[in-house]
């Protein structure tokens, strides 16, 4: 009897539906933004090395002898 009979009845319906797909847009945009493994986040010390000797905080000497160690310590796993 009462069931459509208010006009706003299909509006709210349809605020309560848009209103949840943007609550489970912004939890996957957070869980994706957020979600990801430290491994992807972390920098690989090749990468560290590198960026040293460019800023010149190594000498190549230093930078090659380093490479080595990394290069062997990673062949080493």
């Amino acid at each position: 009897m009462f069931i459509g009979s208010c006009p706003l009845t299909g509006y709210v319906s349809l605020g309560l539906l848009l209103l949840f797909l943007l609550l489970v847009a912004g939890a996957l945009l957070f869980y994706h933004s957020h979600g990801k493994e430290e491994s992807d986040m972390r920098i690989s010390s090749s990468e560290i090395l590198e960026k040293r000797l460019a800023r010149g905080e190594v000498t190549e000497n230093d930078y090659k002898r380093i490479k080595e160690m990394i290069e062997a310590r990673q062949h080493g796993r």
